[in-house]
């Protein structure tokens, strides 16, 4: 049973030759080896019709809605609401609004704080500053602060506790900048 989503629908993966039920599965399965995923098919957990990756079960008796989203760009289901950005080549997960790309970040912004980022040059450091684990990596929501820092919900929830009991202002850990 998988404990990072309730997808209706199982991953074959070419590397392993074996079905996982998502790619975080799979990942664990290599135990942090960095390996690509590579989806030869899909199957319906419901009806199991083996079929070509998409969001909703090719057999017409069953037609059951695999995830809550999905991209067929860069074949990913999702929970939540993802968005495709062309430039980056990459989904985003958990999309609150709508993002806007910055070509000197080559990343994307939510639309309401775009005006106000810092263009991050250094592209390979998106990771949570706190616990540090890379985003590109991580199956947890976070968000971008206004100094164009990343946090994870759950360690940011955690930080907030921890500076409102020391009655500290909350800043990023990195810039110190107010959040």
């Amino acid at each position: 049973m998988c404990k990072h989503s309730n997808f209706k629908h199982q991953l074959y993966m070419t590397c392993c030759q074996k079905y996982f039920d998502c790619t975080y599965c799979h990942r664990e399965y290599h135990q942090g080896d960095d390996v690509k995923n590579k989806i030869l098919n899909i199957k319906c957990k419901e009806c199991q019709k083996k079929q070509s990756c998409s969001n909703i079960c090719i057999n017409p008796k069953c037609k059951i809605q695999f995830a809550f989203d999905y991209c067929d760009k860069c074949a990913v289901w999702s929970d939540s609401k993802l968005h495709h950005c062309h430039s980056c080549k990459i989904c985003y997960f958990n999309v609150l609004e709508e993002l806007i790309h910055c070509d000197g970040c080559q990343k994307c912004y939510y639309k309401s704080s775009f005006d106000d980022h810092k263009c991050n040059l250094n592209k390979d450091d998106y990771q949570c500053q706190i616990c540090f684990e890379k985003i590109s990596i991580s199956n947890k929501k976070y968000y971008y602060l206004k100094c164009n820092h990343i946090i994870h919900h759950e360690c940011y929830d955690s930080y907030k506790k921890i500076c409102e009991q020391q009655h500290k202002t909350i800043t990023c850990g990195l810039c110190r900048e107010r959040i």
